[in-house]
């Protein structure tokens, strides 16, 4: 009776948890038969002993487990998922306050559970079940075969994986064996820690920072020999404060250039540049320049003259620790457009803008970074009005280099006589090599293939250089120890260039490799057998690049997804006396700041339309946000590609619009104008079905709507926390 009653107090929160995962019912069982195993030994251990003093060590051990578990409870119920790493990122002071407060209903319960243990567990040091030594035989030989049995089913287990897991991240996708082995290698660290665990502090006497990518800038165009003087001002830099001889470059496209750089690292581009989509979560939680920056009390700003939204760059760059970004859309918003016959916010304009945000950070208290992207020399090139055509031949790209090349020299010379330079490190460098075009090839030859990037490095420098060569990378942990930021971050690749390297370094990218001042390849024959050694063989290097892609994966947010069998599938509320606040959730998961304008994530506060896109097993697809001062004819071609993947939308309204603004118009007539929120589902071919509910609780269908997901019927709830 004591066992049984002990069993069904500890198993209950376990087997609700099990069916709110959809488990299975022989799952519930095993986890069932775990815990009375685990009962029957501590019974066993209590009449071993002293039974009168039984109680001052199984009740802390009875009232750990029952924490666990309904610790465990409430976390899926919270979240449609356990002991995540996701769970460990939250494990702060403010998140379980907020558990405590939201979850008030479940401590009550988890105290009734707690009283009625404390009594079986009274009775049991009065009165021992087990008084002769077969019969504690027997309980310890049944309670450790049943323990057994059920082991990967207990809370305590799943918390210990969890924490291991978060502690030293490892790719799950990758064996162990193979992790450790490329451990060894020294090429790659596969044991990194998350970005909120790391600990970061500026010098005693705070640099600033400012880092200059240029657009397919590489030091085969300063080293020409055909176009002589295309850039003779960069050559001048990089003869005077060429920090290293040159950079491999680690990205073939721009987005890959910033945010291998930034991140030092490789980040996954199977599906090309698109990889990085919006609001999708990639390597989110991968330390980054920008997150050590901001952990030193860095603010930070990137300015580009291309739109934010491509490949999400905004959103990523949001996601690591910039507080502003701004592309060709917020320069149009401040008066500035594109030029004729150019593409995005010119560079002359762009870098007059970059001294403007250069004077007001400074006026500032705190450090500060300013990271700029130009564009002028993106293929084909473009020349502007401030500049002289190039005098030794005539051809556009050759035009838009020299250019580049001169609103460069001016930009530093303005760094310098305003003084700037004295407590600022500026870093240029290029987000990558030329593409190897038919017209490149015909102006460049076989430089199209060099893929060497310069780095110049100006003003308050904290260290040297140890190094003479290093790759895109090693950026970002250079330019920490450059600003003198104290840090405990690791990077897979990156290596700081201030500190002696071992050897000749071998540098990996996607495709071919560097090594001892030189391309190779990885062409040999495989041996999968073999210990690691450069240059890597063919399977060597897919197979490092599958750690690579896991240790990004590792890192990343999970796609949130409709569950019916989540209490909540979805919830979307109105929260604010004052100014509303959209609230949205899904299996438990906040998605209110994850709604994508213009490349960059939108406070869930602007009022607008909300749209969100599921696929057919209700996997979040997309989550777009739209302002109602956008005219109707305006396009959006991202949204509308969202709009024709997806099986359903979602379409929310915060604050009162010009119903014409919406992006699909004809869907205007059947919202409720009386209400400051509303859902409605389009359908498979997107024409309006019906509107599901509307934002006040109880409107609607039963207060909520209704969504087919893989042949099920979800129901969502909606309400005013206000």
């Amino acid at each position: 009776m004591l066992a049984a009653g002990l069993t069904l107090i500890l198993a209950l929160p376990v087997v609700l948890t099990l069916r709110t995962l959809d488990a299975t019912g022989f799952e519930c069982l095993l986890a069932l038969l775990g815990t009375l195993g685990i009962v029957l030994v501590l019974i066993a251990l209590h009449a071993l002993g002293r039974p009168k003093l039984g109680w001052a060590w199984l009740i802390p051990v009875l009232l750990v487990l029952l924490v666990a578990r309904l610790l465990q409870h409430g976390v899926v119920d919270f979240s449609g998922a356990g002991f995540t790493q996701e769970f460990f990122l939250h494990l702060q002071g403010e998140s379980v306050g907020v558990a405590l407060q939201e979850y008030d209903r479940l401590a009550r319960r988890g105290a009734v559970l707690l009283v009625l243990m404390l009594a079986l567990v009274l009775g049991l040091t009065r009165r021992p079940v087990l008084a002769r030594g077969r019969a504690i035989g027997l309980a310890l030989l049944l309670g450790t075969g049943l323990l057994a049995a059920g082991f990967g089913q207990q809370p305590e287990v799943r918390f210990v994986k969890g924490w291991l897991q978060w502690n030293s991240p490892r790719v799950t996708t990758v064996d162990r064996v193979v992790l450790d082995r490329w451990a060894r290698s020294g090429l790659v660290d596969v044991s990194l820690r998350g970005k909120h665990r790391i600990d970061a502090a500026p010098a005693a006497r705070p640099k600033n920072l400012v880092v200059v990518y240029l657009e397919s800038i590489g030091v085969h165009l300063v080293e020409q020999q055909r176009w002589p003087e295309l850039m003779p001002n960069l050559a001048r830099l990089i003869e005077d404060h060429g920090w290293v001889d040159h950079l491999w470059a680690s990205g073939y496209i721009t987005i890959e250039g910033l945010t291998n750089s930034l991140c030092g690292t490789l980040i996954p581009f199977e599906r090309g540049s698109d990889s990085l989509a919006e609001g999708a979560g990639l390597a989110a939680q991968l330390p980054c320049l920008g997150d050590v920056l901001a952990r030193a009390g860095y603010h930070q700003v990137y300015l580009g003259g291309a739109g934010t939204g491509f490949a999400g760059k905004g959103a990523f760059l949001a996601a690591h620790g910039f507080d502003e970004v701004l592309g060709i859309d917020d320069w149009r918003e401040r008066g500035l457009d594109q030029r004729p016959d150019t593409w995005g916010l010119a560079d002359p304009d762009l870098l007059d803008q970059s001294l403007d945000w250069i004077e007001r950070l400074d006026a500032g208290d705190a450090p500060w970074n300013l990271t700029l992207l130009t564009i002028g020399t993106h293929l084909p090139g473009y020349r502007y009005a401030e500049c002289a055509p190039y005098p030794h031949g005539e051809d556009r790209f050759l035009d838009a280099v020299h250019c580049t090349d001169q609103l460069l020299a001016r930009w530093v010379e303005s760094l310098r006589t305003s003084g700037i330079l004295d407590d600022t490190v500026v870093v240029i460098t290029a987000d990558h090599h030329l593409f190897p075009s038919d017209a490149m090839q015909d102006l460049f030859g076989d430089g199209v293939f060099d893929r060497r990037l310069p780095m110049v490095v100006l003003g308050a420098a904290e260290a040297d250089a140890a190094q003479s060569v290093g790759a895109s990378y090693d950026l970002a942990p250079t330019v920490l120890d450059l600003l003198g930021v104290e840090h405990d971050a690791e990077f897979a690749l990156g290596r700081s260039l201030t500190e002696p390297a071992e050897g000749s370094r071998y540098f990996v990218t996607r495709f071919g490799d560097f090594h001892a001042g030189r391309s190779v390849t990885n062409k040999r024959p495989c041996n999968r057998e073999a210990p690691i050694e450069t240059p890597i063989d063919t399977c060597a290097k897919s197979e490092l690049l599958s750690v690579l892609n896991g240790l990004a994966a590792s890192f990343s947010l999970a796609p949130a997804r409709l569950r019916c069998s989540d209490r909540a599938p979805a919830e979307w509320n109105i929260a604010g006396d004052g100014a509303l606040s959209l609230e949205v959730r899904i299996g438990g998961r906040d998605q209110s700041g994850r709604f994508i304008h213009r490349g960059r994530p939108v406070p869930p506060q602007r009022p607008g339309w909300y749209l969100m896109m599921f696929d057919r097993a209700g996997t979040v697809l997309a989550r777009r946000y739209r302002p109602f001062e956008l005219a109707p004819g305006d396009t959006d071609e991202d949204l509308d590609a969202d709009l024709a993947d997806a099986a359903s939308v979602i379409v929310a309204r915060l604050g009162e619009p010009d119903l014409g603004s919406l992006p699909a118009a004809r869907l205007a007539s059947v919202v409720d104008e009386s209400s400051p929120l509303a859902w409605i589902d389009l359908g498979l071919e997107g024409d309006v079905q019906r509107v599901v509910a509307t934002g006040r609780q109880g409107a609607g269908p039963a207060g909520g709507w209704q969504l087919a997901i893989d042949g099920r019927t979800c129901r969502s709830t909606v309400g005013d926390s206000r």
